[in-house]
């Protein structure tokens, strides 16, 4: 169906019903309109470089003043684009991609070309994800549900060496709503229903919220979200199989505030996503349930009038549990003889993570400079178990079971002399133990980081960072071994000896803070950064001993073998901006990302590198803030920089250019008043034909998501 066709059907039906819902509004409530008119917030003209984050330095900091690579999706953005993912979510976000199989609901982020086994730490609730299944999706996934998400706060680059061992490539923080976020002045309860139903996957949510203040100590919020969607269609029309899934999620979070200062936060989120993985002509379907689990507890106490004390200890508990029931028969040769891998094998792959962290803040001055001094330190484990029943079955094998440990300590000193120089020093330890199969393995480092930042005009702020970052080898990368099953053949051998990856990145950037620049109440906010990240002992997958005459008969491995080795030296360098403006009345906003990774052993790109993108979205705001609109144009350039295929035969995604893609999607919100909203987004308006670099289907065509939202309380 054409895009004029469903947009014409969609505006139709959305006048529908904003005229039924006005009118059911108008009769329940007829004295609404003139006695209890809707009150507005005064507009406050900011920014989301304005917003307040401790993502960078464990300190309370606008984004514009940080002295990092650093961005921020709010509640504003995630109600406007009504993602039904996390790519979706962070799709504006420069420096950062998310791979998402069209199969497959899970998630891998990539932050300036560095994804996969923790080289990027993605937390929910400040509680590590760590799952982690080999395959040919990304070797690092989380589930997440985008609409129990408030916050996003995004650290990119090695410079964050308080968040925890392996974050060479960054850090991605989503925050869950809290019940002050919900609970409005004076409300003791409240409650709210919304429906959304999307055009393509013909995709249905209903979330439901209720929050409970009890009395000043203690409050209560939980949510509910059921997800529904079918098979989606390219802008060719062409259904993509297996791209229906059905999803719930509850989150249940309560908080103590004992006294002004000392607030503990405890929270239970449970996810279950069900969705068949595989092609349907590969007879290598699997049907599939992902349970994803974690609790989280967060006590905070910074007493007032006491500088020196600003405590903060975390403890988390995630589990993630994979199950697959063979669909289909499948003939593996592993041989000879050729082994039948019968419909109803089960495998399933299991990685619990327990840790904690704990930190404090002191505030003092040595004369007339001063001081934020922050230390503590952190651990977690991640317990791995996979099993394949059956015969023919290798996932225990490319997955393999093991203990990881890691831990460290750090402290940082942020020093601040008058209004114009800021230096930030910081110094981090790790050491992680492995064990599995009777391999143990550990190991150390020192990673140190400094920051200087000047502000020799107002409004201009330029800084210099020099830090170090360290990461284990995984378990997989160390101990995966086998048989690909099926041709191409290759044999998959350990790597007990792999070296831990160590980072040394070199950035400098500029923030921009300009008020009163066209008008009396207009503001522009930017943050450019051009970066250089040199990794030693880069670890990737490499396949070698590639035979094309043997490479589908006996001896059945003439494709070479597969292992994960350590690259000499990989380089990652590029630079980024991103710049909003806004006057109150009309906002604007442009990302920009360009990234370059190369082997400097072999001049090779490396395969983790996705295109420059540029994203640009301009809004406007009317009727009194209660209706935005608005439009988001993307340009992703052509991919071609890519490696040499390591398997001629059977080149993977990531291996395969891309071309160019334009996309343009448009949104409106809508606010009847203070108790009914609406939201209507319309993506890839052209009905464009593309493809995501590294993912191997073509993405959706044109589509038409529409909500509304019912909210009570008292």
């Amino acid at each position: 169906m054409t895009a004029r066709i469903w947009v014409t059907k969609l505006l139709g039906t959305t006048a529908l019903t904003a005229l039924a819902t006005t009118t059911f509004l108008q009769l329940s409530s007829p004295a609404t309109a003139q006695d209890n008119p809707v009150v507005l917030d005064t507009i406050s003209v900011t920014t989301t470089l304005d917003t307040v984050s401790d993502a960078t330095t464990k300190t309370d900091d606008k984004l514009i003043e940080t002295l990092a690579g650093t961005s921020i999706v709010t509640s504003e953005e995630i109600e406007r684009y009504q993602p039904n993912s996390p790519a979706g979510l962070l799709w504006s976000v420069p420096g950062l991609n998310v791979e998402e199989a069209s199969d497959d609901p899970g998630s891998a982020i990539n932050i300036r070309g560095l994804q996969d086994f923790g080289r990027v730490n993605v937390m929910l609730d400040g509680a590590r994800q760590n799952f982690q299944r080999s395959g040919h999706n990304a070797d690092g996934q989380f589930y997440i549900e985008p609409e129990m998400i408030k916050q996003v706060d995004i650290v990119r680059g090695p410079v964050s060496t308080i968040y925890g061992s392996g974050a060479i490539g960054g850090v991605v923080n989503f925050q869950t709503i809290d019940p002050a976020d919900f609970l409005r002045h004076g409300e003791t309860w409240a409650g709210s229903v919304k429906g959304q139903f999307s055009t393509n996957e013909e995709g249905k949510l209903v979330s439901a919220i209720g929050a409970v203040k009890a009395n000043d100590t203690f409050s209560v919020l939980a949510n509910f979200v059921w997800r529904d969607i079918e098979n989606y269609d390219d802008a060719n029309g062409n259904e993509i199989e297996n791209t229906d899934r059905d999803m719930v999620s509850g989150l249940i979070k309560g908080v103590f505030d004992f006294a002004p200062g000392n607030q503990l936060k405890l929270s239970f989120i449970d996810k279950k996503d069900d969705y068949v993985t595989g092609v349907l002509s590969d007879t290598n379907r699997q049907d599939t349930e992902a349970r994803d689990r974690t609790a989280s507890a967060k006590w905070t106490y910074n007493p007032a009038g006491n500088d020196l004390i600003d405590l903060n200890v975390s403890g988390y508990y995630t589990s993630t549990r994979l199950e697959q029931t063979r669909i289909d028969n499948l003939f593996a040769t592993i041989g000879p003889p050729v082994i039948q891998v019968p419909a109803g094998n089960q495998r399933f792959f299991d990685i619990d993570t327990v840790g904690f962290d704990i930190f404090n803040s002191s505030r003092f001055a040595t004369g007339a400079i001063g001081h934020t001094l922050t230390y503590g330190g952190d651990f977690f484990e991640d317990r791995v178990k996979t099993e394949d029943l059956g015969p023919g079955g290798s996932g225990d094998e490319f997955t393999p079971s093991g203990k990881r440990k890691t831990y460290g300590f750090y402290i940082q000193d942020k020093l601040e002399y008058s209004n114009w120089l800021e230096v930030i020093g910081a110094l981090r330890y790790d050491e992680y133990e492995l064990e599995s199969n009777g391999l143990n393995a550990q190991d150390d480092q020192l990673s140190p980081k400094v920051t200087v930042g000047l502000t020799p005009i107002k409004g201009i702020q330029i800084y210099g960072t020099y830090a170090e970052g360290f990461r284990a080898p995984a378990i997989s990368e160390t101990l995966r071994s086998g048989i690909h099953p099926v041709p191409p053949m290759f044999d998959i051998l350990p790597n007990t000896n792999l070296k831990p990856e160590t980072a040394e990145n070199i950035e400098g950037g500029v923030n921009l803070s300009f008020d009163n620049i066209f008008s009396t109440n207009d503001v522009f906010r930017g943050k450019a950064s051009v970066f250089r990240n040199d990794v030693d002992d880069f670890i990737e997958d490499r396949l070698v001993g590639f035979n094309p005459a043997t490479c589908f008969g006996p001896p059945f491995n003439g494709c070479g073998q597969s292992q994960y080795v350590n690259l000499s030296n990989a380089r990652l360098e590029g630079y980024e901006f991103e710049g909003t403006y806004d006057n109150g009345s009309i906002f604007a906003s442009l990302a920009y990302t360009h990234t370059r990774g190369t082997d400097l052993t072999t001049g090779q790109p490396l395969k983790s590198i996705y295109p420059d993108k540029l994203v640009t979205t301009v809004g406007f705001r009317m009727l009194e803030d209660k209706l935005t609109l608005g439009g988001r144009w993307t340009y992703a350039s052509a991919q071609d920089r890519v490696p040499d295929a390591a398997n001629p035969a059977d080149p993977t995604p990531d291996e395969t250019p891309t071309p160019s893609y334009n996309l343009v999607d448009l949104f409106a919100t809508y606010k009847v008043n203070q108790n009914f909203s609406t939201a209507l987004t319309l993506n890839n308006i052209f009905d464009v034909q593309y493809r995501i670099h590294r993912h191997e289907d073509p993405e959706p065509g044109f589509s038409a998501v529409l909500s509304a939202t019912i909210r009570f309380g008292g």
